[in-house]
C-alpha cells in the first residue's frame, strides 16, 4: 500500500493507493474533480452529474498552445 499527497488548491490531501490501482471516488473525494499536473499542463478530472469521467484540459495552466 502506497500514499501520496495530492494537491489542492483548498487544501492538502492524502490518498492510499492499493497495487496501481485507486478508485474514482476516492481520487474525486465529495469535490467531484481533481487538477492533474502532467508536464507544462494542467488536466481536471471530473465526474458528470451521470456519474461518468471527463478529462479536460485546463486553459491558461502553460504548456503548448
Amino acid at each position: 500500500m502506497t500514499s501520496v499527497s495530492v494537491p489542492s488548491i483548498s487544501a492538502s490531501r492524502r490518498v492510499e493507493i492499493q497495487g496501481d490501482s485507486v478508485s474514482s471516488q476516492t481520487l474525486l473525494s465529495g469535490q467531484g474533480h481533481l487538477l492533474i499536473q502532467h508536464a507544462d499542463s494542467c488536466y481536471q478530472l471530473r465526474r458528470t452529474a451521470a456519474g461518468k469521467l471527463i478529462l479536460t484540459r485546463e486553459p491558461g495552466f502553460g504548456g503548448r498552445k
